[in-house]
C-alpha cells in the first residue's frame, strides 16, 4: 500500500465556473440530466435554493460511476 497525504475536501456554493463539472457529473449520473441554461436560471433567479459542490482543493470532485 502506497501512504498518500490526506486530501483536504470542502463543501461550498455552487458558482457559474462550477457549471462544467457539475453538468459532467449529472451526465453520468442520470438519464436526463438539467441542461446547463437550467442551472444558470436557477444559480441567477432562484432565491430560494442552496447549490452545492463537493471540492477538492480547488477542483469539484466528481464521483465516477457505480461510486455511489
Amino acid at each position: 500500500m502506497v501512504a498518500r497525504p490526506p486530501v483536504k475536501l470542502s463543501i461550498d456554493p455552487m458558482t457559474f465556473d462550477d457549471l462544467p463539472a457539475v453538468q459532467a457529473s449529472r451526465a453520468c449520473q442520470l438519464h436526463t440530466p438539467w441542461p446547463t441554461h437550467a442551472y444558470q436560471a436557477e444559480l441567477e433567479t432562484n432565491k430560494l435554493a442552496r447549490y452545492l459542490v463537493v471540492r477538492a482543493g480547488r477542483e469539484v470532485v466528481v464521483p465516477t460511476p457505480g461510486s455511489g
